[in-house]
């Protein structure tokens, strides 16, 4: 009898396993609306409890038609698959707030009418889209858009994204036309543009409230940018412009919140005494640059984080930074 039962509760346990196995979950709470199965065939047993799929890594080349029979899906992850069609059916996928494509071969997108009408983040990074996901012609609430690492050139004017979009992550592609950007991105509070070519700022599109600009690696011109149309930028990203013969410094100083400002490779060999007027900085890469000395007023900023490195700065500006920023955090070339 004693056999018996041990050999029961190595059974059971075994099976209580092999089912844990097929789900995690996503936080401490171990309810079951934060449940995240990884086995489609599992989740079918119970659909209606199904809030969660997290199918990455499972080699799909094809949207999976069983997503369609979980009534209360709420979060679906399909990253690092082989997927390169994407057409979600009409009336499908209401209540998903969250869907994750990154990390395919995805070159076709669409949404059909009344879908995903709840969705507040779309992931398709790293993919191959040539056309821009047309989400401004429904009525879809998206909050989150990641575009990265794509081919698309064109983005059409008026079908951008819907007037919720707050986040807009569109580095490394080829884009021509940013201007409707700027035109139309009212609402974004986050805008990475990271190597797409941009080259200017329009005269006119005023983003009152953005807070996080990512400019690096494009052939920029820097005269062009307009302090007042960005009131409350809080961190601003200008590595690897070509400020070689610029003073950036001038048109930064008027961003009275700034709190991040990242040079790095911009060609800067000195800075401006304006950056004193930063008071709010707290963060400031500068590495990678031709910089001997910095002004009096760098000296006087509360500044927590530091980077000057690859610059020939002399060694008693090496050590007045060390003196100045000692509960900072400083990375700085050995003396």
């Amino acid at each position: 009898m004693t056999v018996f039962r041990f050999l029961s509760f190595l059974f059971l346990l075994s099976v209580s396993c092999n089912a844990q196995s097929q789900y995690y979950y996503n936080g401490l709470d171990q309810t079951i609306e934060f449940r995240v199965y990884t086995n489609l065939h599992f989740a079918m047993r119970e659909p209606e409890l199904v809030y969660h799929i997290d199918l990455r890594n499972q080699r799909l080349t094809k949207f999976p038609e069983q997503l369609y029979k979980f009534p209360n899906l709420r979060s679906i992850i399909l990253s690092d698959n082989n997927l390169q069609k994407i057409e979600i059916k009409p009336n499908a996928l209401q209540n998903v707030v969250m869907l994750e494509l990154a990390n395919n071969k995805i070159n076709e997108f669409s949404i059909g009418k009344n879908s995903l009408t709840f969705i507040k983040k779309l992931n398709l990074d790293n993919n191959q889209l040539i056309l821009f996901p047309q989400l401004g012609n429904f009525n879809f609430i998206v909050e989150e858009l990641y575009l990265r690492y794509n081919f698309i050139a064109h983005i059409p004017e008026g079908e951008l994204f819907p007037y919720t979009l707050k986040f807009l992550y569109l580095d490394n592609n080829p884009i021509k036309n940013h201007s409707v950007i700027f035109k139309e991105g009212k609402q974004l509070e986050t805008l990475t543009l990271y190597h797409t070519g941009f080259k200017s700022f329009p005269e006119k599109g005023s983003l009152n409230k953005l807070t996080k600009l990512n400019l690096s690696d494009n052939p920029l011109d820097w005269s062009s940018f307009n302090p007042a149309h960005f009131p409350k930028l809080v961190h601003i990203d200008l590595s690897y412009l070509d400020l070689q013969s610029k003073d950036p410094f001038t048109q930064l100083n008027l961003l009275k919140n700034l709190r991040s400002i990242s040079l790095e490779g911009a060609g800067i060999r000195t800075v401006q005494p304006a950056i004193g007027n930063l008071k709010k900085l707290r963060e400031i890469t500068l590495s990678g640059n031709k910089i001997n000395v910095l002004p009096v007023e760098f000296y006087g900023l509360k500044l927590k984080l530091i980077n000057v490195q690859r610059n020939p700065l002399s060694s008693d500006t090496k050590n007045l930074l060390r003196e100045t920023f000692k509960k900072s955090n400083l990375n700085i070339d050995d003396l």
